[in-house]
């Protein structure tokens, strides 16, 4: 119903790569980490879901920061902490996301 005007389509093929990325990464559900909430020292520790992954806990299970990123994973790069559930929760998500998918 347009005016005769050619449909122009501006993504580029790099934003249709990352999109397949994506959409492959929805197809099961992306995990949140788990972090320690800030607490007085007298009060037990309490667990909350955080805002990303840390550095050392991607280096853990072998991704880097971009490839974590692509594969739809938050990652928070202020935190230094490296939680052994976090480092669990990411092995279960890569277990479940194709071999394929991971090394590209």
């Amino acid at each position: 119903m347009g005016l005769g005007y050619p449909r122009v389509s501006f993504k580029s093929p790099s934003s249709t790569f990352l999109e397949g990325w994506m959409a492959m990464s929805k197809e099961v559900d992306v995990p949140r980490p788990i972090v320690q909430a800030p607490l007085h020292k007298e009060l037990p520790v309490k667990l909350r879901v955080g805002r990303g992954f840390s550095v050392p806990e991607l280096k853990a299970v072998g991704l880097d920061v971009k490839r974590a990123r692509r594969l739809g994973l938050k990652v928070d790069e202020r935190r230094d902490s490296r939680h052994e559930e976090n480092v669990n929760i990411l092995k279960e998500f890569l277990a479940k996301i194709p071999q394929s998918s991971r090394t590209r």
